[in-house]
């Protein structure tokens, strides 16, 4: 299935970009997916020299990504890389096979990785019958996940470690929010003050953070959660960053559970049950609050690069109640 002019030049340059990692192959099926807002993505179908169909997706850099770089966000090379590392190492990751920059034979950074099967539709987990009986577990999956995240291993000196996780994200998207003025919500200024007065007082060490770890990113099948998807955000944190990014309002499904599948207080004794780990009521909060701000100014940017009226519409609304959400923390 192959339409649009990119997909044509992905069609034709793919088999020489990736022929030094994976040797010579042609392209069996090329198939566009919906991505998320900063990268594109395709199904890749490769045939190799001996006959087999290699199933793959691949994904690129797109021009409007509302992620920026500089904010933690990977490359499509150390993204590969990472993969492979936490693969090898046993983790619930998809393989990278293949990456390259902007000098590869795609013209743009990309990354080919495995195709997991699956599905990542978060809908099902709220309403089916088959899931909904099955949310305790769900959740208990969960966060034996990222708690495995957080104690992985990966290559020294891939990451830098910050000094103070907490006090880097706070000023990184207070200067996101100050470079995009149109993006502030009224409720950013009390929401700064009450992020400097609740700054946490534990310094954590830091350990690999997904960044953007939700139920969305996870790919299930009928037995349940078997994979975790999109690693570009990934960086070195505090742990409770991915905790409470994981349980923000806007990925809630409108059943005030985390992920649509336990209550806050559930979520938060699976993941001390599978990392060992005491969590700090105080500073999940802190983290959710500083998480909820920067979902708005991602939501606000998703929203300058969506034509839909449909999707406009769902992005606004998630803006707008992330905005009382925030009103409603920082004003307790």
């Amino acid at each position: 299935m192959i339409g649009s002019a990119a997909d044509h030049s992905i069609a034709s340059a793919l088999p020489r970009a990736v022929e030094a990692d994976i040797g010579t192959t042609t392209l069996h099926r090329l198939q566009r997916l919906k991505g998320g807002y900063s990268r594109q993505m395709w199904a890749v179908d490769l045939r190799d020299i001996s006959g087999r169909i290699h199933e793959l997706v691949l994904c690129v850099d797109s021009p409007e990504g509302v992620v920026k770089g500089g904010e933690q966000t990977l490359d499509r090379a150390s993204e590969g890389r990472l993969l492979r590392s936490l693969h090898a190492a046993g983790l619930p990751v998809p393989d990278a096979l293949a990456w390259g920059d902007a000098d590869s034979a795609l013209g743009r950074p990309f990354v080919l990785m495995e195709r997991v099967a699956g599905s990542t539709a978060v809908g099902p987990l709220a309403r089916d019958q088959h899931f909904v009986e099955r949310h305790e577990f769900l959740a208990h999956q969960m966060a034996d996940m990222l708690a495995a995240i957080h104690a992985a291993h990966f290559p020294a000196g891939f990451l830098d470690a910050p000094v103070s996780p907490a006090d880097d994200e706070m000023e990184r998207w207070r200067g996101a929010a100050i470079a995009t003025p149109d993006a502030q919500l009224p409720v950013f200024g009390a929401v700064f003050d009450w992020l400097d007065r609740n700054r946490p007082t534990i310094s954590a060490l830091p350990v690999l953070v997904h960044g953007d770890f939700r139920t969305g990113n996870l790919i299930y099948d009928h037995t349940g959660f078997v994979s975790v998807l999109d690693w570009e955000m990934a960086h070195l944190g505090d742990a409770l960053e991915d905790v409470a990014w994981a349980q923000l309002i806007c990925w809630q499904l409108g059943t005030g559970r985390v992920g649509g599948l336990v209550n806050r207080n559930a979520w938060a004794i699976q993941y001390e049950r599978a990392s060992g780990q005491r969590i700090d009521r105080a500073s999940l909060c802190f983290w959710e609050v500083l998480g909820s701000l920067k979902m708005s100014i991602l939501a606000w940017r998703a929203i300058q690069v969506t034509a839909n009226g449909k999707e406009r519409s769902l992005l606004e609304q998630l803006r707008a109640d992330l905005a009382h959400e925030l009103a409603m923390r920082v004003a307790n």
